[in-house]
């Protein structure tokens, strides 16, 4: 054969990875798809209240912000993060600001691999990182200016660390696991659970299953005395804060379906927790057969699911508890970091399927509903049009004008977006129990000789009142006209519209994502809508 001919025979022959880099080859395909899907439509829609309040807090001096978050159930490290990402000079536009949750997504990927092939095989971190890059859910928190995929990130760096330390105790993997943890606590509340689940494993290991770990037991106790001490400072804030936890209304109290609900958020859509929850059945009754795997094989992966499943339970069962006896807490967001086990636990069913063809058919089916949940969550994910609505106010809103918030703190909302520094903007109605405070009164004198009155009611947690009515009604008496931007509000009767009616004419009705507009007019003016 001449070198043509072979020449011509080689780029017919398909192409076939395999190989040592074969691995590294499809994780940086995964890790670009990762990043592809995080970065569609990023900065598309308008921050809302609580990404604004992110960046809020980020501006703040860090003296001021850690001070501030005295009285916010977050610890300070991802808004810590948050401003040194800003100080980067990169756009401060909402694609520019989500930009560091779709990165912090893409690497949570890219520590999957490490993490499962640790902890099963490489088959498993690599099946693990393409669910993670697919996860509707983490695609959706990696759009979002919060702190939920730095958890994800930092918990999957805990337990990444907690492992090395089972495996072979050394005082570098001490360190990354000390450092990962201490971020994590100071990062979100939920922490405090990975911690939780990886003692459970430890202290199971010591009792029932020794060779499970080779961490000493007093090198272990040290670590996690040393964590508490280092989470004192902020562990006094918590404990305060959850003295004075009550049932704002925001959170309903879960029943037993809410935990299957919360595993189909994980997954993605039904069909993908129907194929996933097909799989893990399938290779638990192959198991049972003859020809199961080895039995050294066997017990690595006993061990490693155990973990697994501890660390799903804990993260799942200890919220549910709580908010069943004491407030409610159960919510898919917060608890974004037991995703991770159960994730693990499929893509380690996927590995463990012996049939190539078996595992082609299921790798094509999570594909395909993997794009399906994420075509979903793409075309109905929406958030609040404070942005246009703000412009929409701004266009429209006289100089001087007063902007009234129901309830206080959504001012943030139109306060971000608005460029109009001459609008006055103060928060309706005073808080429940006790007199009036001094910003009601000065509520009031503000609202003398004003022509118009734009309330936002958004996120209210507290019933109105009859009192925040008469309130009203003394607010707006003798105003020739007045504004109502409605959102979230807990007005299920409409008693503010049907009082604002018996007085005004409505003569402008405008819809936003999230928030409705209303213009008011006296009777008789005569003024048309805008």
């Amino acid at each position: 054969m001449t070198q043509a001919a072979g020449l011509q025979e080689r780029w017919k022959a398909p192409v076939r990875l395999r190989g040592r880099n074969t691995p590294a080859f499809l994780l940086g395909i995964t890790a670009v798809a990762a990043l592809a899907l995080r970065v569609l439509n990023l900065g598309k829609q308008s921050l809302w209240i609580d990404e604004i309040f992110s960046v809020i807090a980020a501006r703040m001096d860090a003296s001021v912000l850690v001070r501030h978050l005295d009285m916010d159930v977050h610890p300070p490290f991802y808004f810590l993060l948050l401003k040194g990402w800003m100080a980067l000079g990169l756009p401060q536009s909402e694609g520019g600001l989500r930009l560091l949750s779709a990165v912090l997504g893409t690497a949570v990927c890219l520590l999957a691999y490490a993490f499962g092939r640790q902890l099963f095989n490489r088959r498993a971190g690599l099946a693990a990182a393409v669910i993670l890059a697919f996860s509707a859910y983490h695609v959706r928190y990696s759009q979002e200016l919060r702190s939920y995929e730095l958890v994800t990130l930092l918990a999957l760096a805990s337990f990444y660390f907690f492992e090395r330390l089972n495996r072979a105790p050394d005082w570098k993997n001490g360190l990354g696991y000390a450092a990962a943890s201490f971020l994590l606590l100071y990062t979100h509340t939920f922490g405090v659970l990975v911690l939780l689940a990886q003692n459970a494993f430890y202290f199971l290991s010591l009792g029932f299953a020794r060779r499970w770990t080779r961490q000493p037991a007093l090198v272990w106790l040290a670590l996690q005395g040393l964590l508490l001490i280092c989470y004192l400072p902020w562990l006094t804030t918590m404990l305060s804060q959850a003295g004075g936890m009550h049932n704002d209304g925001w959170v309903e109290r879960p029943s037993v379906t809410a935990l299957a609900a919360v595993l189909k958020y994980y997954a993605g859509s039904l069909p993908l927790l129907l194929l996933a929850a097909a799989v893990m059945a399938a290779v638990l009754f192959s198991s049972f057969r003859r020809g199961a795997p080895e039995a050294g094989f066997r017990v690595s992966f006993t061990r490693s699911a155990v973990m697994m499943l501890l660390w799903l339970m804990t993260g799942l069962l200890v919220p549910f508890v709580v908010s069943v006896l004491w407030s409610p807490v159960f919510v898919a967001r917060l608890m974004i970091a037991a995703s991770l086990p159960f994730y693990f636990l499929a893509a380690a069913a996927f590995s463990s399927l012996r049939s190539k063809a078996g595992r082609a058919f299921i790798a094509a089916a999570f594909l395909f509903l993997a794009c399906a949940a994420l075509a979903s969550y793409y075309h109905t994910e929406k958030k609040e049009e404070w942005r246009e609505a703000a412009a929409f106010v701004d266009g429209r809103a006289a100089s001087n004008d007063l902007l009234l918030f129901h309830s206080d703190f959504t001012r943030l909302g139109y306060s971000y977006y608005t460029a109009r520094p001459d609008l006055v903007l103060e928060g309706f109605p005073a808080p429940q129990g006790g007199e009036p405070s001094a910003e009601d009164h000065e509520i009031r004198d503000v609202l003398a000789g004003k022509a118009r009155i734009w309330e936002i009611i958004s996120h209210e947690r507290s019933p109105l009142r009859d009192s925040d009515l008469r309130g009203l009604d003394a607010a707006v008496s003798g105003r020739p006209s007045l504004w109502l931007l409605e959102s979230y509000s807990k007005d299920p009767e409409q008693r503010i519209l049907r009082r604002l009616r018996k007085t005004y004419r409505e003569t402008l009705h405008q819809s936003f994502r999230g928030i409705e507009v209303y213009r008011f007019e006296a009777a008789g003016r005569g003024e048309a809508p805008a």
